[in-house]
């Protein structure tokens, strides 16, 4: 049996994602590694670190509804963005896999293999209690860096909180 996360907030989302590609990077070769960030947006992120970065991004939710009883229950999906932002020349006259460098696109296959199926606490079916990639795609290529966004679901339930009327005061 796998190890579940209770997730209820974004910060909760974005902190085990961290975590997870953290403790991941840490395996790459050393000609591989790359930082690690929060970001506020990715448009005015400037890229500091000598390979490349991989940040992480709120990217919106998206709400089911479950029941249709007194409580609203909701599955929610928190859609996670992350932006791997590679430094890459390739060289055609000594190609990259003489060197053994990991190609830009491969941190894509990366981050969906190291974050795809977390098991997440929650009151829905079974199926739907896991991490999962929504999409990616290449965002840019600007002056050797490449910069690719994956969106992961993160499924976690939504149940209205009670509310106090003026009688409860």
């Amino acid at each position: 049996m796998t190890d579940e996360v209770k997730i209820d907030t974004i910060r909760e989302a974005v902190k085990v994602f961290e975590d997870t590609l953290a403790h991941a990077i840490k395996t790459l070769e050393q000609q591989d590694m790359v930082g690690l960030e929060r970001l506020r947006t990715l448009d005015q992120y400037k890229l500091v670190h000598p390979r490349g970065v991989i940040g992480l991004l709120y990217g919106g939710s998206n709400y089911e509804s479950i029941t249709k009883g007194r409580t609203l229950l909701m599955k929610r999906t928190i859609l996670v963005t992350i932006a791997p932002m590679i430094r890459f020349i390739d060289n055609s006259m000594q190609p990259s896999e003489k060197y053994q460098t990991m190609m830009p696109a491969e941190y894509v296959d990366f981050i969906v293999n190291n974050l795809s199926g977390i098991t997440i606490f929650n009151h829905l079916p079974e199926n739907e209690r896991k991490v999962y990639p929504i999409r990616d795609e290449l965002f840019k290529e600007e002056d050797y860096v490449w910069t690719y966004l994956v969106t992961m679901g993160i499924p976690v339930d939504f149940i209205e909180k009670p509310r106090l009327t003026g009688q409860d005061c």
